[in-house]
């Protein structure tokens, strides 16, 4: 029985590879990503300023292939709506006068910080990853970021016939 040439597969597989391409798809998909984050943005801001919020400060950490959103916090407060059994009620308006701030809206605040930071450094959260602080005046919709990123460094010697 004749066994398959995979040394020849996966050379002409390799030979087929298009960095172009690669790149153009690349490229694509992170203009993709920031649409769909401008549409966001948009959104979270129409939802904050509505329930009166100035700003939103946030700190993340992340390394390992792993990160997330640590801490977000909203001036002036807003309470945060208990998740209930229906999702649905979850994201309903409250009928009293408290503007408040349902599961929902805050995992998509969580999200759209994450990805502003992500897009402007990606894979940070690779390795020793990194770790920041945003900040979002929601009055005049200017975010700024403060972010660091971990590496380890090393020094080598080595010294013969001294």
């Amino acid at each position: 029985m004749d066994q398959p040439n995979l040394a020849g597969a996966a050379a002409t597989e390799a030979q087929t590879f298009n960095m172009t391409d690669f790149m153009a798809r690349l490229a694509e998909r992170q203009a993709e990503r920031d649409a769909e984050n401008r549409v966001l943005r948009a959104e979270l801001v129409a939802m904050l300023r509505d329930a009166g919020v100035e700003t939103v400060t946030a700190h993340y950490d992340a390394y390992g292939d792993s990160g997330n959103i640590e801490e977000v916090v909203l001036l002036p407060e807003l309470p945060k709506v208990e998740p209930v059994a229906v999702e649905a009620e979850a994201d309903r308006p409250q009928e009293d006068a408290d503007h408040r701030l349902t599961t929902a809206d805050a995992s998509k605040l969580d999200d759209f910080l994450w990805s502003t930071v992500y897009g402007l450094h990606p894979g940070f959260e690779n390795n020793d990853g990194g770790y920041g602080d945003i900040s979002w005046d929601v009055t005049a919709d200017s975010i700024s970021i403060e972010h660091s990123e971990r590496f380890v460094d090393v020094n080598c010697y080595s010294h013969e016939g001294v």
